[in-house]
């Protein structure tokens, strides 16, 4: 176990991430012990790893966080167990295939007028 704690040192995970506890022996397993925050536009996204209740395992809560006002945030949490990792995974991939591949067909579509004028131009 020393190693692994070494390495997980080394790569910049904290005690508190590491034991489960923190600086005065308190569990703090509500804690993430990863995070990751996407901006895009007007929302936020947070990726968070937290362990489970039984300290054995974790998860991963995907936050939205949208500003509604000065004072305001409207936020939308989804929580990912691993045993559904590769459904996700699967899921999100197709979902996203599928978004661009209508995408270009949407941009082939637009282009297609300007060729065939152009090709009619070529004739007269």
């Amino acid at each position: 176990m020393a190693s692994q704690l070494q390495k997980l040192r080394y790569f910049g995970v904290n005690e508190t991430a590491i034991t489960g506890r923190n600086m005065v022996g308190q569990s703090a397993f509500k804690e993430e012990v990863f995070t990751k925050r996407v901006r895009a536009g007007k929302r936020t996204y947070f990726f968070d790893v937290k362990p489970t209740r039984s300290e054995k395992d974790f998860y991963i809560t995907i936050t939205e966080s949208k500003r509604v006002n000065n004072e305001e945030y409207e936020k939308h949490k989804l929580f990912l167990y691993k045993e559904d990792f590769g459904k996700f995974i699967d899921a999100l991939d197709e979902t996203i295939d599928f978004v661009q591949a209508a995408l270009a067909r949407d941009v082939h579509r637009e282009e297609q007028p300007a060729a065939v004028e152009a090709e009619l131009a070529e004739v007269e």
